[in-house]
């Protein structure tokens, strides 16, 4: 088993995510863009940023944390599925990402899009949303 004592916390919230996608909304997650999609909605998260803050003192261990997620959503004709998952992401809360134990301050929506794909042979919907995932990190010394 491998170690997490030195787990990034924005990893945690990823996977964290990516439990909450899978598991929890039966949805099919994705680790890149697949030509010839069927149906079935799929999910991506295709970007997980950190930027940092210190809270008091450069000195100071303690940082504050904004961590950016940006999650793709794509179908061949499942508009309505795929906006689904959308709007579940967008009304994620800090309680969904407490089994991370990171102290999540606040979850908030920063842009949401859709596109229409009118080129391929039956078409495809893209919805995208970009979360901005506030949080406490100390660094070890």
């Amino acid at each position: 088993m491998a170690n997490t004592n030195n787990l990034l916390p924005k990893l945690a919230i990823k996977r964290r995510l990516e439990e909450i996608i899978v598991d929890e909304w039966k949805r099919e997650l994705v680790d890149q863009f697949t030509t010839s999609v069927d149906d079935t909605p799929q999910v991506w998260i295709v970007q997980c940023d950190d930027q940092f803050s210190p809270i008091s003192t450069v000195n100071n261990k303690k940082l504050f944390s904004t961590c950016t997620i940006t999650v793709l959503a794509f179908s061949q004709t499942r508009e309505t599925e795929v906006h689904e998952i959308i709007s579940g992401l967008l009304n994620l809360a800090p309680a969904d990402f407490k089994a991370t134990g990171v102290k999540i301050n606040s979850i908030t929506p920063t842009s949401q899009s859709t596109s229409y794909q009118n080129d391929a042979s039956q078409g495809h919907v893209f919805a995208d949303v970009t979360l901005e995932i506030k949080y406490f990190f100390e660094r070890t010394p």
